[in-house]
């Protein structure tokens, strides 16, 4: 489990802690990717322990200062990009063979057989192309121990359990809004978008939870469903766009199109009611409901 704040020391030091633990974690997640053939669990392991580092950054921006914010996310958002390849091609593969046996008759199909080893030898492509990248287990942990060297000196003037509530609002506002141009536009881009800022809201949530629990773990549990509803979304999505370039086996990728086109409207739906539920709130509630939190809490407090 992710490191969650401890109510009983203060928002600086305890903020130094979790930020170090995720760091931690992604660097191990890159050691041992780089020493397995099939790295797909330890890639996903250092992206997400990198977007929990990166959420918590965006936490305490207004108490890091810009230098300090920039020299620790540039370094993180470089990593996660590099790792998105390898991380993309092992989920296409997995989501293709588990819509096959989903829907499987009574014998294989060669043709969506065929479609499935296609993409997962493009997995094994990209895995191969990060195994000979030497710069992954020696400079990508580097970089990150560089920026893990960068914690101790943050200075975090003013940061108390109110300033992280007022950050958990300010996130709340970002992730709906978000969300809303999503529903509105319906583009790829803008549900990208709305995945990120709910995430941002979900690891805040959970990085709090042991503080103001349980206010803070019906919240957390519902941006986690949305985040992956839209994971999956997106994934399938992917997915439909591959079979539909043609340049994998066209009678196997014409017999899936049906079935993904199907899940990709229920998810659609799914998402939707999720969404309006998670953000039913107005932010100005949020940001008063917030604060209201804090006066409750004697501990900890800067």
């Amino acid at each position: 489990m992710a490191y969650r704040l401890d109510a009983s020391g203060s928002p600086p030091d305890e903020i130094r802690v979790a930020a170090r633990d995720q760091l931690e974690v992604a660097m191990a997640g890159l050691r041992e990717a780089a020493d397995r053939r099939d790295p797909g669990e330890e890639i996903h392991a250092a992206r997400k322990s990198l977007r929990r580092f990166r959420a918590t950054l965006r936490l305490i921006r207004p108490h890091l200062g810009a230098h300090d914010y920039r020299r620790a996310a540039r370094p993180a958002r470089a990593l996660g990009r590099l790792l998105s390849s390898p991380r993309d091609a092992d989920v296409m593969a997995r989501t293709v063979r588990g819509l096959i046996d989903d829907v499987r008759g009574p014998s294989p199909d060669p043709h969506t057989e065929a479609v499935a080893h296609a993409l997962e030898e493009r997995r094994r492509s990209e895995w191969a192309a990060l195994s000979a990248d030497t710069w992954l287990a020696t400079g990508a942990s580097a970089s990150l121990v560089a920026v893990e060297e960068q914690v101790d000196g943050w200075a975090l003037d003013g940061l108390d359990w109110r300033s992280l509530l007022d950050g958990v609002a300010r996130s709340y506002r970002r992730a709906r809004e978000a969300s809303s141009v999503a529903q509105r536009t319906g583009s790829s881009d803008a549900l990208h978008e709305a995945r990120k800022r709910a995430k941002d809201l979900r690891y805040q949530l959970d990085l709090l939870r042991a503080v103001w629990e349980p206010m803070m773990a019906g919240q957390e549990i519902g941006a986690r469903t949305l985040t992956e509803s839209i994971g999956t979304l997106r994934d399938l999505e992917g997915l439909r766009s591959i079979l539909a370039a043609g340049d994998v086996d066209p009678r196997g990728s014409a017999a899936l199109a049906d079935e993904v086109d199907d899940r990709i409207t229920a998810l659609h739906e799914r998402v939707t009611l999720v969404a309006s539920l998670l953000y039913a709130e107005e932010p100005d509630a949020v940001a008063r409901r917030m604060r209201a939190y804090a006066p409750r809490t004697s501990v900890g407090a800067t």
